[in-house]
């Protein structure tokens, strides 16, 4: 690893990054930020990181769990930003919701279900813009009904996850050149469970 990788390692506070975000308003590169749950603090450190990093972005920040009506909206404040990266950000607690919320003869079909949402979200944004599309992938969570039994059991949520990742990924390999998925299930793991998941969420 290299001296400049290390710095760009060290810790930062997000009061630091906020501070550094004011300087990307004029910046040539645009990323929208879009999530099912609040994103106002990622949308601010995304903006200070890329400061810290030389490479200024200026941030669009959708309101609360707009993703569906920014994106299939083709006037949508989004679309008039004229964004060259959209960050689609769903998070796995309204994942894990959805998924109990689903009656339980229906769960084995649940990752269908869920990627075709999402297809369908990337459907809309690539017919109504030319921006990159960059898109979390959802971190798995422990299963504290069937344990390790739960990846050999389709009708468990940790099953579930796993095959939706595995079907993002495909459908962004096979049909969709301008989605660029994040390992954040990795990220999850170096950071590990106490410090990524809340258990108050």
């Amino acid at each position: 690893m290299t001296e400049y990788e290390v710095n760009l390692l060290e810790q930062v506070t997000y009061t630091a990054l906020r501070r550094l975000a004011k300087q990307a308003g004029d910046a040539k590169k645009r990323m929208a930020v879009l999530g099912d749950c609040a994103t106002q603090q990622l949308s601010a450190a995304i903006a200070g990181e890329s400061v810290r990093r030389g490479m200024p972005v200026k941030v669009y920040d959708a309101d609360y769990d707009q993703m569906a009506a920014q994106l299939f909206d083709p006037q949508s404040e989004l679309y008039q930003f004229q964004p060259d990266y959209i960050l689609i950000f769903c998070c796995a607690e309204k994942l894990k919701q959805r998924f109990y919320g689903t009656i339980p003869a229906a769960r084995t079909a649940f990752a269908e279900q869920e990627c075709e949402r999402m297809l369908g979200l990337w459907r809309a944004a690539t017919a109504n813009c030319k921006a990159k599309l960059l898109v979390f992938d959802y971190p798995e969570q422990p299963d504290a009904v069937f344990g390790s039994f739960a990846l050999r059991t389709p009708s468990s949520f940790a099953f579930q996850v796993r095959k939706l990742n595995l079907m993002l990924g495909e459908s962004a390999a096979q049909s969709f050149p301008n989605v660029y998925p994040i390992a954040l299930s990795e990220i999850a793991v170096r950071l590990g469970e106490e410090a990524y998941f809340d258990p108050r969420t």
